[in-house]
This record gives C-alpha cells, sequence and structure tokens, in this order.
C-alpha cells in the first residue's frame, strides 16, 4: 500500500545571473504532523537561463495582446477608477485567415515551454528528479509545493514538467518561502451541515458575472450569500458578520507593481491590505479557501499568504470570460462530489487544454497558492468542520481513492464481523436471536393441517363429563375412560396411540398393552429434562419399547424451539427414546415399511433423510443446556388457529356424538394423539407460536418427523461458525458500500432501511426453506460498519498506510 506525499522544493536564487540552488525534501503526510520531519531530503542546482526569463517577458506580453474582453482591470488614475479590457472570446478573422495574434502567443507559450523543459532537463536537477520518482510510487496523491520569491518563477507552466504529466495524481501549487503556523488557534468545531461561501460578484462590465453565481447556487450542501458590487463597508462587515469556509470573487482584477487590486463596483477597487483585518478576522473564523475567478491573480495570492490564509486558487493573467465559467463549473463539480482538492483542480485545468484554439494557453492560467503548513480542505471537511479536520482533513473518506476506500471497507468488515462473531460466541447476541427467529416464525408461509394425525383432546369440558359419567378420575383421564376410548378407536384401525398423560399409577385391567391389536406408547418424565419436577413414571404395567418420554428441551427464555429424539435414560424414565420419535419410527415402518438407523457419524437416518444433530455453539446456542440428540423444530404454522391436525375432544367420542363413518375416516391409518389441553393442569409450553398444549407440541414433533420423510419438507439448520461468519463479512461489506456511495444524510438512511428490510426478507426465505441465518448478529454488524463509515466521512481518520 502506498503512501501519499508532499514534495516541497526551494528555489534559492535568481533567474537570469546565479541561478538556483534547488532544495528537495519528500515527506509522507501524516494526520497529525503536517510539518513532520521528511523521510527524504536532496540539494541540487539550477542554471541561470537568460533565454527563459526573457521567454517569460515575451509570452507576457504577445499574451497581452489578446486582452480586450477579459476580466482584468487597469488603473487610470490615482483613485483608481477602472476601464476593463478583455481576451478575446472568440477567434477573429483577419483578411480571411484566422487572427494572427493568436498564431503568434500559441507559438511564444510552445517556445516558453520547450525552454523550460530543457532547463529541467539540467543533469543536476535530473539527478534529484530520478530521486524522487524512486521514493515516490507512481500511484501515489502528490502534492509539488514550489516554493520561491522569484515571481517570474510563479509564471512557469510547472504542470507540464515530466514528473507532473507522468504521475497522474500529482499536482503543482506554488507555496510561501516565509509562512507561520497559526494551529494553536484552531476553531472550534462546529456542526454547520453546509459550506458556508461569501461571494463577492464585482464589477461585471463586459463580462458574465451571472454564469458564476449560476454555478455556485448548484453546488449540493452548499449556503451561499452572495454580494453584488458591494461597497468596502459592506464586504468587511460581512467578513466579520460570520464563519465563511470559502471566499469568492467574480470580476475584475490586476496586479500592479506586486499588488493585487480588486474592483469592487464601478468607482471603487480594492486592495487586500485595505481590507486585512476583515480577512485575518475570516481566517481566524475558519475560511479555508479563497478562489478569485478573475485575471492576474499572483498579486492577490501573495498579499492574502502574507496574512496566512490556508489555500487559493489564482489565475496567472488575463483570464477569458468562457474560460472563466469552464473551470469555475469542473472544479467545484469534482470537489463537491468527493474529489480530493488537488486533483478536482487538476482535472478542471485539464479540461481546459480543449478551448486552446480560440483561447491560448487557458489551460496554463488556474494555479494553487498553498500555505506549507496547512492541509487542503475535501468538501466533507468544510461542512462539517471540527478541530480535528483542520488539521488532516485530507484524510476523510471523502478524499480517498476507490482502492484506499474497498481497503479500509475490508478493514471495518473484518473488525466488526470479529468483534460481532467473538459477542455472539459468548451468548451476548442469544437473546436478540432468539427473539428474532420468534418473530419470523410467526410470519412463516402457513401450511395446511397434517392429515396423518388425529388429536383427541381432554378439556375443562370433559373433565366434568368424567364425573358426570361416574368415572373414577384421578387427574385428567380416569383408567376406564381410557379403556373405553381404546375400545372405540381400535376398530376402526388406527396406526398407532399415543398417551400424552403422565400415568404413575397401574393401568385398568381390561388394559392388557400385550393382547392390545393397536400399538399403544405411554410416556414418563425425567428429572433432568425439566425445571424443579421431579420425575415421573410410568405406570408399571407398561413395557419399555411401549414407553417414550415428553420432556422439552426449553431454551433459556423458557420457550421450545428444539426438538429431543433421544437422551440417556432418567432415574425413574428408563426410555432413552422421545415419544414423538417413537410414534412417528412405528408410523413410517407399520404404514410404509421404512427403518431407520444411525449412520457412520452417528447420525439418525430415516430412509435417505439424516436429522442433523444441534450441539453446543451452533448457530446461536452458545450458553443453553444441552443434552442427547436434539434437532431444531421447524414448526407447521396453521392456516388458522387450532388446525395443525384433525382435533375432536373426548367427550364427543366417549359420548356418541361422532358418526362410525366419520371416525372411521378419522381414525384409519391415522396417528391418534390423546392428551391434555385443559389450563387447570398446566400442560402448556411457551413456543415461538404462542403458548401450545402438550399435545399439541408433541404433534408438531412427530409430523416433523414423519413430514421430513415422506414429504421432503425442511429440517431447520444452522451453518457452521465460519458459515455465519462469512455471511455477516458479506452484508457488512454491501453495507459499508452503500454507505460510502449513499454518504448523504438521507441517502444512507434510505440505504440502512433498505439494507435490514433485505436482510430480514433473505432470512425469512431462508427459514422457510430450512436455514436459520444469523439476522441479529448481521444487521448489527451492518448498522455498525456504516456508522464507522460515516464517522469516517464526518470526522477525518488516522491513515499510516494509504495508496
Amino acid at each position: 500500500m502506498t503512501k501519499n506525499h508532499l514534495v516541497v522544493i526551494q528555489l534559492e536564487g535568481d533567474l537570469e545571473t546565479n541561478g538556483f540552488t534547488v532544495t528537495l525534501a519528500v515527506s509522507a503526510e501524516s494526520p497529525f504532523n503536517l510539518l513532520q520531519f521528511p523521510t527524504l531530503s536532496r540539494v541540487g542546482q539550477l542554471p541561470s537561463n537568460g533565454p527563459l526569463a526573457a521567454a517569460i517577458r515575451q509570452w507576457q506580453q504577445d499574451y497581452g495582446e489578446l486582452t480586450q474582453f477579459s476580466r482584468k482591470s487597469v488603473s487610470s488614475d490615482s483613485n483608481r477608477n477602472i476601464s476593463s479590457r478583455a481576451l478575446t472570446p472568440y477567434k477573429i478573422q483577419v483578411s480571411g485567415s484566422i487572427n494572427p495574434l493568436i498564431d503568434i502567443c500559441q507559438e511564444t507559450s510552445q517556445s516558453l515551454a520547450t525552454l523550460f523543459k530543457q532547463w529541467l532537463h539540467t543533469e543536476s536537477f535530473l539527478e534529484l528528479e530520478a530521486v524522487l520518482r524512486g521514493a515516490v510510487d507512481r500511484k501515489s496523491a502528490v502534492r509539488v509545493l514550489i516554493q520561491t520569491s522569484v515571481n517570474a518563477l510563479h509564471l512557469l507552466p510547472w504542470h507540464q514538467w515530466s514528473f507532473i504529466e507522468d504521475y497522474p495524481n500529482a499536482e503543482v501549487a506554488i507555496g510561501a518561502r516565509e509562512f507561520e503556523d497559526h494551529r494553536a488557534n484552531d476553531i472550534p468545531s462546529r456542526m454547520a451541515a453546509k459550506v458556508n461561501i461569501l461571494a463577492i460578484l464585482g464589477n461585471s462590465d463586459n463580462i458574465d458575472v451571472g454564469a458564476d453565481e449560476a454555478i455556485l447556487n448548484s453546488l449540493p450542501g452548499a449556503r451561499v450569500q452572495f454580494l453584488v458590487q458591494p461597497s468596502r463597508q459592506e464586504f468587511t462587515e460581512h467578513l466579520h458578520d460570520q464563519p465563511w469556509d470559502i471566499l469568492f470573487f467574480a470580476g475584475h482584477s490586476d496586479t500592479e507593481n506586486g499588488e493585487g487590486i480588486i474592483q469592487l463596483n464601478q468607482t471603487r477597487t480594492l486592495t487586500i491590505s485595505e481590507i486585512e483585518y476583515g480577512v485575518k478576522e475570516a481566517i481566524a473564523q475558519g475560511l479555508q479557501l479563497a478562489i478569485f475567478n478573475s485575471c492576474n491573480g499572483l498579486g492577490l495570492a501573495h498579499a492574502l499568504s502574507r496574512l496566512q490564509l490556508p489555500q487559493m486558487i489564482v489565475m496567472r493573467e488575463a483570464l477569458p470570460d468562457h474560460v472563466a465559467h469552464e473551470f469555475l463549473k469542473s472544479f467545484l463539480k469534482g470537489f463537491a462530489n468527493g474529489l480530493p482538492f488537488y486533483q478536482a483542480e487538476r482535472e478542471a485545468r485539464q479540461r481546459l487544454q480543449a478551448l486552446e484554439d480560440e483561447f491560448p494557453c487557458a489551460s496554463w492560467l488556474p494555479l494553487i497558492y498553498q500555505h506549507p503548513a496547512k492541509m487542503p480542505p475535501s468538501w466533507r471537511s468544510l461542512r462539517y468542520p471540527s478541530p480535528s479536520t483542520k488539521l488532516s482533513t485530507s484524510l476523510t473518506l471523502s478524499a480517498l481513492t476507490p482502492i484506499q476506500k474497498l481497503t479500509r471497507l475490508a478493514l471495518a468488515s473484518f473488525v466488526v464481523t470479529s468483534v460481532v462473531m467473538g459477542i455472539r460466541f459468548l451468548g451476548g447476541w442469544q437473546p436478540l436471536e432468539f427473539w428474532a427467529f420468534n418473530s419470523l416464525m410467526q410470519w412463516k408461509s402457513p401450511e395446511p393441517p397434517d392429515d396423518r394425525l388425529l388429536l383427541i383432546t381432554i378439556n375443562e369440558t370433559d373433565v366434568t363429563y368424567q364425573n358426570n359419567q361416574g368415572y373414577r378420575r384421578d387427574g385428567s383421564l380416569s383408567n376406564q375412560a381410557l379403556a373405553d376410548l381404546l375400545t372405540i378407536l381400535t376398530p376402526h384401525n388406527p396406526a398407532v396411540i399415543g398417551i400424552d398423560i403422565v400415568r404413575d399409577r397401574p393401568l385398568a385391567p381390561d388394559i392388557v398393552l400385550e393382547k392390545t391389536v393397536i400399538p399403544t406408547f405411554f410416556v414418563c418424565k425425567g428429572e433432568v429434562r425439566s425445571l424443579n419436577d421431579p420425575a415421573t413414571s410410568a405406570p408399571k404395567d407398561v413395557p419399555l419399547e411401549r414407553l417414550g418420554f415428553s420432556d422439552a428441551a426449553d431454551d433459556p427464555d423458557r420457550r421450545v424451539r428444539r426438538q429431543p429424539i433421544g437422551m440417556s435414560p432418567a432415574e425413574g424414565c428408563d426410555t432413552d427414546k422421545s415419544l414423538s420419535y417413537q410414534l412417528a419410527r412405528f408410523y413410517l415402518h407399520k404404514v410404509h415399511r421404512i427403518e431407520d438407523r444411525l449412520n457412520p457419524q452417528g447420525r439418525l437416518v430415516i430412509s435417505d433423510r439424516t436429522f442433523p444433530q444441534l450441539r453446543q455453539h451452533q448457530g446461536p446456542y452458545h450458553r443453553a443446556s444441552m443434552g442427547g440428540y436434539e434437532v431444531l423444530l421447524n414448526y407447521r404454522r396453521p392456516l388458522s388457529e387450532g388446525t395443525l391436525a384433525t382435533t375432536i375432544s373426548l367427550e364427543s367420542i366417549l359420548s356418541g356424538a361422532v358418526e362410525a363413518n366419520q371416525l372411521e375416516e378419522w381414525v384409519r391409518d391415522r396417528i391418534i394423539l390423546i392428551g391434555t389441553t385443559a389450563r387447570s393442569f398446566n400442560d402448556y409450553s411457551l413456543t415461538p407460536l404462542g403458548d401450545m398444549a402438550g399435545v399439541e407440541l408433541h404433534g408438531q414433533m412427530v409430523s416433523q418427523i414423519i413430514s421430513a420423510v415422506l414429504d421432503d419438507r425442511p429440517l431447520l439448520t444452522v451453518w457452521p461458525q465460519w458459515g455465519d461468519a462469512l455471511w455477516i463479512m458479506v452484508w457488512t461489506m454491501g453495507a459499508g458500500g452503500l454507505a460510502i456511495y449513499f454518504h448523504r444524510r438521507y441517502g444512507l438512511m434510505l440505504a440502512a432501511a433498505g439494507t435490514l428490510c433485505s436482510l430480514s426478507g433473505l432470512c425469512w426465505v431462508a427459514l422457510n426453506l430450512g436455514l436459520w441465518l444469523p439476522l441479529m448478529p448481521t444487521a448489527i454488524a451492518c448498522t455498525a460498519v456504516m456508522a464507522i463509515l460515516q464517522h469516517q466521512y464526518l470526522i477525518p481518520i488516522p491513515d499510516w498506510n494509504r495508496s
């Protein structure tokens, strides 16, 4: 990864007599110490060059011959009442040929450029250039600062130096030889949310400053205060009035005897010294940049640099009106859209070359005049100034190249993903993940009832019915009522019957399981599978192969999301198989001739369907108690409440209210589950779908097994931890990319909302397909990455390894 560099070239001497001592210093720019000790320093020579000095003067003279309608002002008396001249804005036909003055100016500029390049090709300077090229990567963003007190060198086309042309991210600026760093007096931070621009539209005779006004008005995130041909007092008062980020001037200006002059209105001109106190106050309040879209601005730049203004853009010579508009439009568009200051100026300057058939040397005119101790601003840093951005504004995210942004995005994504996964491993997101699962399950696509099950329920009315019929009831179901129920069901040939009622007393004499044609399974409950309840045994005369445990695997929030299939037998409950598994495997074997087995990895396989065992540290399960063989329970969300399967009451069957043919249809070859729904017996569990009676919960579990085998219904699975981490990182990369692209306030809000909605929708689709994805950790990670990158847009970040 390459670094951004500041290259300072100091030239001491003169052009015509003694030549120059050249000092080259290269520094890797630091966010905290802009004047850090150079990483490289060399000294060389440039010889005197009288022909080059003469060529500069000749170019100025020939270029000046073209002035007729430019933004140049010339004093006509001691009070500087101004008459305007300007550069012809189009080719003029002279005796059938193109204006010869344009050809002369072009020839002079070419001659000057040739002599300049030859001068830089002297042996001593070439050695310095070779050292510079070896120290700076071609992809680096390079600011080249020319420091010299010889004003003639400010007029040279430094942008045609081969180093600047070969390095696409390099640009040259002029810097004062003497300067002060008032960093200790930086202004306090202020959340302006707008770039404050004071725009002075001076005398506009023969030029169109209205186009400048329109360009400024089109800037995003800017608040522009226009002063049209103001008085000196009005201009000064506005400089003091409030903090300004940019000072802009359009109109006539000139440099006379090294002093810069602007024409405020038709009768009044002004030098910088006449508004010195106002300018100093503006700088103290945060003025960062002055743009003089007017002629001969070097005198203005020299004066403002003595007041320690951080940055200026001025024009070397007379400025054609059309060139002024094109440069301003291109520069401000690129700068406001996030280009670094130097890069925006370079691109705008290079665009002017297309105008040089009509406006010779148009691309020579723009010039950055830079305070050596200040960093150039970004549009973002001007909108949200703070003490830190005053020191390192170019390090905001908006100032970085695409590769730099991608690198920061990848780093932020990796760090956030690592932190989120670490917290997840410690169980920190577990409550949120369970909540998200509940929400998605409640919106899961509904499914029709499972017609292979019949639920016979016992509610309060059924309990009362037994009492009225004289049954000796102990609990919700008496032995005699159970015997009568089995007698009624047996002729209709159910596949298997499950009694989800814990009974630790002997069965009635007429319930002899060995002689029962229809296999009937009973339940027991182990002590280790409940909260504080003791173990409850099955009836003494029930053989082990007709027994299943009824324990549910509660999560830390007391909700059931897991289905136990097997566990070690507990004292008082000798079976190692759950009731739901016993009923399902018996049904599949009896009705469909399907066997179950364990594969070499110890996984349960029924037919060709493998039931993935859930273990500790899979999915969100990091703090939950895990035991035995458990799978995630993919609840069948019914079309309407209570329609998991056909459901009838105990009284309806015992009283004969159900016709024989109807009972035949409901019972034949079905799995019959008998259980209590009466609230007084407290056989309810919390589930993602709400409270659910034990008989219904076992129905869900039985249905999951047989539906997975017979209907290829999805079983819920989770990815391994590395899969979840990769998923989160991909989403954070995408969310971070949106934060970079839509970094404005409302765009970012829409991007964040779109990201979270898309994530939720995809997780819902995945759940319907049988995959539980980490919704909440991903949402938190995406939000964190977007916040981090937005923070980097607003506040600069240390960057020790920039490309």
